[in-house]
């Protein structure tokens, strides 16, 4: 399969009378390798000289020299006629179309034996492309799934963090009456100094409501309560704030165990109370007539006890906040203290408060 030096009409066939496909190189051979002629038709890329077990290359440089090469009939060489066609390698199979030294039979096995060379060369570029396909799709998978462990272990350490919030909380509950019993052994300013204290890490600890709506859990009632009618001073317990959205109304309740006002002393008084918030600037003042529900939950889900209210947009309690927060308006006569006995209002000495503001 040496091209002639001299630049004559070399043979279309190699040494194995083939038609002239694909050839490779072996480092260790001085002549190109026929494809045909030395690998099995099993083999479809081949890789390793079957003489040196040696690796070998496609050489496409000496195809494209091959195939531009002038050449004879392959009636010449195969059927010794005299078919006098000189042309391009390439050219081979259109002449074959027209040549009457060629028998039909032969002409066709001649032209079928190219196209196979064809379709191995595409079938081998389809296999190729299948397994770098095939490799990319693999690749996409590690990945995908490498970027789904690291989600399902970022929200693991997401709900231990919570987990371990919400145990912090319901212990710092649990030690309230412990703390209480400790308050009234002090003085008064310590007293009111630790009452504030355990305030303040109760709203940190509390979630934040959103939507207009506050679930506030009171515990050791009975406890405030005395406190609230042995010391003027703590009178009264704030909620956490809630919002009626993330970039709405700051609002808070404020609870009188001990009752306020026309409530003094015989009823549980309940206020709502504007707070200064991050986004008054945008917001629409005074606060709108939205309809405010002040709700003491039954535990047993039987009977709730609730009131209601509209703000008066005249009132200075729900002007924009100039200071920390507004006055407080609400309800004075909530509940009687004697109807707290009453359904599952009080339960292991807590209860539960829900307020919701209509939204817009």
């Amino acid at each position: 399969m040496v091209v002639d030096k001299n630049n004559e009409a070399c043979k279309v066939l190699c040494k194995g009378n083939h038609l002239i496909g694909e050839v490779y190189q072996c480092p260790q051979h001085e002549f190109l390798m026929c494809r045909k002629c030395c690998f099995p038709p099993e083999v479809m890329i081949p890789d390793t000289c079957p003489d040196h077990k040696t690796q070998v290359f496609h050489d496409k440089s000496a195809g494209r020299l091959i195939r531009t090469q002038q050449v004879k009939c392959p009636a010449k060489e195969t059927f010794n006629a005299d078919c006098p066609w000189l042309g391009q390698y390439n050219q081979v199979t259109s002449h074959l179309d027209d040549c009457t030294f060629v028998p039909g039979f032969a002409r066709v096995a001649m032209q079928n034996a190219m196209l196979k060379e064809a379709d191995q060369r595409a079938e081998q570029k389809y296999e190729k492309l299948e397994k770098e396909t095939a490799c990319r799709i693999d690749l996409i998978k590690r990945e995908s799934d490498a970027r789904l462990t690291a989600m399902e272990l970022s929200f693991n350490q997401k709900s231990l963090t919570m987990m371990e919030k919400i145990y912090q909380l319901d212990t710092m509950l649990k030690n309230m009456p412990a703390r209480f019993a400790e308050s009234q052994v002090t003085t008064t300013a310590s007293a009111a100094a630790h009452a504030a204290s355990s305030a303040t890490a109760i709203e940190e600890e509390y979630p934040v409501f959103y939507e207009g709506t506050l679930y506030w859990k009171i515990t050791d009632w009975s406890s405030i309560l005395h406190c609230a009618k042995s010391r003027p001073s703590n009178a009264y317990i704030e909620s956490p704030p809630f919002y009626t959205s993330k970039t709405g109304y700051k609002m808070r309740m404020r609870l009188y165990p001990n009752g306020d006002g026309q409530g003094k002393n015989t009823y549980v008084s309940i206020f709502f109370q504007i707070m200064k918030g991050e986004f008054d600037a945008i917001l629409a003042w005074p606060f709108p007539k939205k309809k405010v529900t002040i709700m003491l939950l039954d535990q047993s889900n039987i009977k709730h006890h609730a009131d209601c209210f509209r703000p008066d947009p005249s009132s200075n309690s729900f002007e924009r906040p100039r200071q920390k927060y507004n006055i407080a308006a609400g309800c004075p006569l909530f509940i009687h203290q004697e109807a707290l006995k009453n359904h599952a209002y009080l339960r292991d000495d807590t209860m539960f408060i829900k307020v919701v503001v209509d939204p817009d």
